[in-house]
C-alpha cells in the first residue's frame, strides 16, 4: 500500500483506507447482504484523471495496485457492493456477497429480474438502466 501510495500518476489518484469493525462486526454475516463484516478494513483504489493523454498510466496503476493487494496474505478477497473494479459478472457477485451469494441472488431474481432497483449491482445480470460496470 505503501508504494501504491508513493507511485501514484497524478493528485487526484488515492489509495483510502476505511476503518469497518465495530457495529459492522456486530452484526451476523449472514443476516444482511453484506457478508464481509470480519473485514477490519476496506481499501478503495481510486484512480482519477482529466487528461485522456494519461489514460493508461492511471489504469495501469490502479490494476497493478489490486494486483498487489489481491496476492497479499492479508487480504480478504472481497468487494464493497458500490464501487466500481476490474471483475464483472458473477465473479464479481460472489466477491461481494460471500456466502450470502446464492439467497441474494434468488431474492434478486425473483423480486427484481430486470435489475431496476437500487443504485448498487445486485446478482443477477444487469438491465439497460443499470449496465455492468467495469473499469474500461
Amino acid at each position: 500500500m505503501a508504494r501504491a501510495g508513493t507511485s501514484k500518476p497524478g493528485p487526484e489518484t488515492s489509495l483510502t483506507l476505511w476503518h469497518l469493525g465495530g457495529a459492522v462486526g456486530d452484526v451476523a454475516s449472514d443476516a444482511t447482504a453484506y457478508a464481509r463484516r470480519d473485514a477490519p478494513f476496506l481499501v478503495s483504489i481510486e484512480a482519477g484523471w482529466r487528461d485522456p493523454a494519461v489514460d493508461e498510466a492511471h489504469l495501469d496503476w490502479a490494476r497493478a495496485t489490486w494486483n498487489d493487494l489481491r496476492a497479499s496474505e492479508a487480504t480478504l478477497e472481497g468487494f464493497y457492493p458500490g464501487f466500481p473494479g476490474f471483475v464483472d459478472g458473477e465473479e464479481r457477485d460472489r466477491m461481494t456477497y460471500g456466502d450470502n451469494y446464492d439467497r441474494v441472488h434468488a431474492l434478486a431474481t425473483r423480486y427484481d429480474p430486470a435489475g431496476l432497483l437500487g443504485a448498487s449491482r445486485t446478482p443477477g445480470g444487469t438491465s439497460p438502466s443499470r449496465p455492468a460496470r467495469s473499469a474500461r
